[in-house]
């Protein structure tokens, strides 16, 4: 505390420029931190490659209300997240970056025991919009679609958010909150003891160094690597998920009768302007991507109907990933006063990116570091 019984401005610094670091960055400068993001593709360009990050790589699917379970920590992380989304997409929004959530979001029921599943889930969250698949969006799949084997839900509060929208909508918001950022590589982190308080040293790979009172560690497989010389051990490991992007022919299927996202067997169809598809899935551990997964997924491993079957592949790209091993995915950990990690997020990263960066901030308010 100062004289004045407030808290003193810390200076953070956050590794990782995905949707989680972002988030966490502008949350923690709105509570009044000097902020630095370092990442060492943060000024490349936004666009899907053939290999990108986990955020350019996701399709932004936003699916916390029809999560399988209803309470722990899982389920609140998602609900909170949820509430939070509202306000960060105004908050993130301008006319030359235009940001939504696009719904609505239909699950298809694809075995008698998720048949079980998907109905309790209907009787119990009709609060947050969710409700059996109707008879009119039965009609509208069922002309190409095998719907009628199971039932299914539609929620209307859950969708897509576009990644490569949000990253440009986060790039010109960290601008705008005048947050440093360094391209660079962190190669080691080192403590630094001073009048019985730790400060932290972050050797770069352009030969700098970057001081701070507080680290929080956003990027994935690269945090497991820093965090062992210090004696913290968190086992991560890399999942590869796959994105394929396909041409329909519009005198088989029109891409209007989809929603926004078609969840069936494990995939997400995300329909694109121009009869353009999206499919996608996070597939295999590894790095590398594999051939006959990438053709399991356009069969919808044999559940494919013939319009997608025929559909000529225009684009595929890939990302990885980083699953907790041993624990819940994400790690929401504090190792120890001014070091903390948020990663691991897995399948989840664009979701629950509100709620980490509020958690991070909760756990900044406890720390008595200070400059």
């Amino acid at each position: 505390m100062d004289s004045s019984g407030k808290k003193k401005q810390q200076a953070i610094t956050v590794l990782g420029s995905g949707a989680v670091g972002s988030f966490t960055a502008l949350h923690l400068k709105k509570l009044g931190h000097d902020v630095t993001i370092i990442d060492p593709i943060i000024q490349k360009s936004i666009q899907h490659g053939s290999s990108s990050n986990g955020t350019t790589a996701s399709l932004g699917v936003v699916m916390g209300n029809t999560f399988h379970r209803s309470k722990g920590r899982a389920w609140l992380l998602r609900q909170r997240s949820m509430e939070l989304w509202p306000k960060w997409i105004e908050e993130l929004n301008t006319p030359t970056h235009p940001l939504e959530i696009k719904t609505p979001l239909i699950k298809l029921v694809h075995s008698q025991e998720e048949e079980q599943l998907i109905k309790k889930i209907i009787k119990e969250r009709k609060d947050l919009g969710i409700e059996a698949l109707s008879e009119e969006w039965k009609n509208k799949l069922a002309k190409n679609w095998p719907v009628n084997q199971f039932e299914g839900l539609i929620s209307y509060n859950e969708g897509r958010i576009d990644p490569i929208a949000l990253q440009l909508c986060l790039r010109a918001k960290l601008k705008e909150a005048n947050i440093s950022t360094i391209n660079s590589k962190v190669l080691h982190i080192n403590r630094l003891q001073k009048n019985k308080e730790t400060r932290w040293c972050l050797d770069l790979d352009n030969h700098d160094a970057k001081l701070c009172s507080s680290i929080i560690l956003c990027n994935a497989m690269g945090s497991e690597a820093l965090i062992q010389p210090l004696g913290h051990i968190r086992k991560l490991i890399p999942i590869l998920g796959q994105v394929l992007e396909i041409k329909i022919n519009k005198e088989a299927t029109d891409s209007a009768d989809l929603p926004a996202v078609l969840n069936t067997h494990g995939f997400n169809l995300i329909p694109q302007s121009d009869n353009h598809l999206l499919i996608g899935a996070t597939l295999e551990p590894g790095i590398e991507a594999k051939e006959n997964l990438l053709i399991n997924m356009k069969e919808l491993n044999g559940w494919s109907p013939d319009w997608i079957k025929n559909a000529a592949i225009l684009n595929n790209w890939y990302g990885i990933r980083a699953k907790p091993v041993d624990q819940p995915a994400p790690i929401l950990e504090t190792l120890e006063p001014g070091l903390i990690i948020s990663t691991g997020h897995y399948r989840n990263g664009i979701l629950l990116a509100p709620v980490s960066a509020e958690w991070t901030g909760e756990e900044i308010s406890k720390s008595h570091f200070y400059e």
